[in-house]
């Protein structure tokens, strides 16, 4: 394969060398543009330049068609609320101020932290075509504005990737994106993370220009870099992070072209440095905060308010990782980085750690410059999260904005692959070889998966069956939509109902919104945590992975005997759509609500004869023989319930429920120990163990988990008590009296 350039007159590559000839070559004392950024790439090759637009093309084809068809994120339900409150603000100039959520308690008071360029400019279109929530359209709305965010990350990286490397480095580029099935699945659905990204890679790519050009930059390339600042700082105040690269990479500029002379071309290239530099960031701020309501009450302080909250988020949020279900402001501080490694194509992998083990060579193939910022802005993110150690949760996609960075690096590694075989036909087909067989997978990923194509896992963690019951998959429960359908299809969902289905789900927006306004009055829609799905009755219930312990996802008894339809990825469950036609596991919970333990157990007893993989069954069992001091039949039956989800809080306090009852000790203290292994927050187990250590006078350890279980449930009032039992037996009285007025004043 040829790679002499065609050049034709007035080409691209052309005006990009003009461009570069009106940069002095040189300076006096410094170092010239060229060494620093590398010379034109000049790859004009018509076949590559082809192949580079028409997989731009197709890429935005690809996600305009997904974009409608992609189910809504379980995050919208808060982004649709501050959209319209913002179309509210803004329409009544300043007036209507709900949407700083002064009084709000709940998660939805962080909404006003975030710019409102997306929530705003989608609200404004919404309220133009007259579309509410409620409707269909309202959802395609933000979804294709989605998309073509996500339009523009491929759009500049892919110039980006071509303006060092010419066309064929930048087709690499479109290919390694092709290969990018959680960037692809985001950018259909993702209001917070995607616009992030496409204004951070559009600010890195003029900034990337403007150095090159300094000190005199184009119009184009400065308005181009304030735009892409403003939408990133519009978005998050993260995007702070890219006026802070400005100076950082124009002072590193300034210094290497021009040292330190102190002439008078000096000082008149230092002034247009720092013009530039302040004016842009200043103009950017300025514009970005125009589309945020809370920044706009008081520019500087709350922008730094939202900049500390996200950097020390104190949402607390259940998460499965490696197995295990933890709390997010516990993850392990590589937490991301084992993240992007099993869900990133190994081609984009590959080209990623080439480029960082080949960085020198890089650097004298493209420019030194160029490979740094493209790595500084692409790795330091990482690395800071990684060293602070910051709270996470739902994978990387807090970190999708520098993905398109480091695929720039990785496509400027393979490109370097492919110059070196120049000449050698068989080194070159086994470069392309390898390079296409280490995207197959995630390409194949996307094609077969491709509304929810963000739950891809590759090789590196046995791909989706692998990592089942180990991670996350439809963390955002985007396949319910596709779940509705199914429903649809079977005619289980009809204008033409003539009774009312009632749905159960742990996904409640996502499902009341993925519903045809046609079914209004016809379909009840029921929130039930997944851990009590039986405590309100339903005839169908929708249930995403999310939420699900990993042991019970991993003991092969999920989807259980109530399944009747499956949304997977590469046959793996993402959704499961249940019908409960005896409704017995539901009227076991109201007949326990009603101590009503003979009929409790009759129910129950159903349940379990009619699906044996039901843990909730089982549990209600063994809480209803606990009632009636049936001991033995109780454990039996949450031994059950624990072959199904061994890790199940319920199941294991009804086990030790029954062992403490029977003078099993040891057993009981195991099962107490467990539970708060499994989720440290369970005041009662903590009481029990607090009984048990005292009951072997081990009154230290007794003390502790008393303490810890007033601590975790304020209003416990036998946990007060107990502790204060505890202190007389330690002769500490203060104490004692303290603890046992405190039970005095709750009921």
């Amino acid at each position: 394969m040829s790679n002499k350039p065609a050049r034709k007159k007035g080409s691209s590559s052309a005006k990009r060398q003009k461009a570069a000839q009106a940069v002095p070559a040189k300076t006096v004392q410094g170092v010239s543009a060229e060494q620093l950024y590398g010379a034109e790439p000049g790859e004009d090759n018509l076949l590559f330049k082809r192949l580079f637009w028409g997989m731009f093309i197709f890429l935005s084809a690809f996600l305009l068609f997904t974009a409608p068809q992609t189910g809504i994120n379980g995050d919208e339900k808060f982004h649709d609320e501050y959209s319209e409150k913002l179309v509210d603000y803004y329409l009544s100039f300043g007036k209507n101020t709900a949407v700083l959520y002064e009084k709000e308690e709940s998660y939805q008071k962080y909404v006003k932290y975030y710019g409102g360029f997306f929530d705003l400019t989608t609200g404004l279109i919404n309220r133009s075509l007259g579309f509410e929530p409620k409707d269909p359209g309202y959802q395609h709305v933000r979804h294709l504005f989605n998309a073509g965010l996500g339009i523009l990350i491929l759009f500049f990286s892919g110039l980006f990737v071509r303006d060092m490397g010419g066309y064929r480095a930048g087709f690499i580029g479109f290919l390694l994106l092709l290969a990018s099935p959680r960037l692809l699945g985001h950018a259909a659905m993702n209001p917070k993370d995607i616009p992030f990204a496409a204004g951070y890679v559009i600010s890195m790519y003029y900034l990337y220009r403007c150095l090159k050009a300094m000190p005199r930059p184009s119009n184009k390339e400065i308005i181009g870099f304030i735009l892409g600042a403003a939408l990133a700082i519009g978005t998050r105040a993260g995007g702070l992070l890219v006026l802070i690269y400005t100076a950082m990479f124009l002072g590193i500029d300034f210094l290497l072209r021009n040292r330190l002379s102190f002439d008078q071309d000096w000082r008149k290239n230092l002034l247009r440095y720092a013009v530039f530099g302040l004016g842009a960031g200043i103009v950017a701020f300025v514009l970005a905060i125009l589309f945020w309501p809370y920044a706009l009450q008081s520019p500087i302080k709350h922008t730094l308010e939202a900049l500390a909250l996200f950097s020390k988020f104190d949402v607390r949020i259940r998460v499965l990782f490696e197995g295990s279900n933890i709390m997010s402001n516990v993850v392990p501080a590589y937490y991301a980085p084992r993240w992007m490694s099993i869900t990133i194509a190994l081609g984009v992998l590959a080209g990623i750690l080439g480029s960082l083990v080949l960085i020198r060579n890089m650097m004298k193939r493209f420019g030194p410059m160029n490979v740094i910022v493209v790595l500084f802005a692409g790795l330091f993110p990482v690395l800071y999260i990684v060293a602070k150690h910051a709270p996470l949760y739902d994978g990387w996609r807090h970190l999708l904005f520098v993905y398109p960075l480091l695929l720039i690096a990785a496509a400027l590694f393979w490109e370097m692959m492919v110059r070196r075989t120049t000449g050698k036909q068989i080194a070159a087909i086994a470069v392309w070889a390898v390079l296409g067989l280490s995207l197959l997978d995630a390409t194949l990923f996307v094609i077969r998966n491709p509304f929810y194509s963000y739950t891809y896992f590759n090789p590196l963690a046995g791909g989706e069956k692998g990592a089942f019951g180990e991670y996350e998959s439809d963390y955002w429960g985007v396949s319910v939509k596709q779940a509705v359908e199914w429903m649809e299809d079977q005619n289980i969902l009809s204008p033409q109902m003539t009774d009312t289905i009632t749905i159960g789900t742990h996904f409640y927006y996502n499902v009341i919104r993925s519903l045809d306004p046609a079914y209004s009055g016809k379909v009840k829609v029921e929130y039930v945590r997944f851990g009590s799905r039986y405590t309100k009755a339903w005839d169908y219930g929708i249930f995403p992975t999310r939420f699900i312990r990993g042991p019970h996802l991993r003991s092969g008894k999920w989807p259980t005997s109530r399944t009747i339809g499956k949304i997977t990825a590469n046959g793996v469950p993402l959704t499961v759509i249940e019908r409960d036609e005896t409704k017995d596991a539901a009227a076991g919970e109201a007949a326990l609500a009603k101590q009503d333990w003979a009929t409790a157990t009759q129910h129950f007893q159903a349940a379990t004869t009619d699906h044996p993989d039901d843990e909730l069954g089982w549990i209600g069992l063994a809480n209803a023989y606990n009632s009636q001091a049936k001991y033995p039949l109780a454990e039996s039956a949450a031994n059950e319930a624990l072959k199904i989800a061994p890790d199940d809080e319920k199941g294991l306090y009804a086990l030790g429920i029954a062992q403490l009852n029977q003078g099993k000790e040891p057993e009981a203290l195991a099962s107490f120990q467990r539970i708060i292994e499994v989720n440290e927050e369970i005041s009662i187990a903590h009481y029990y163990l607090a009984l048990l250590y005292q009951r072997r006078n081990d009154l230290t350890l007794a003390l502790k988990y008393a303490q810890q279980s007033v601590q975790y449930n304020p209003k416990f009032k036998a946990g007060y008590e107990l502790t204060a039992t505890i202190y007389d037996l330690l002769g500490d009285s203060g104490n004692a009296t303290r603890y046992r007025d405190a039970a005095a004043k709750l009921k």
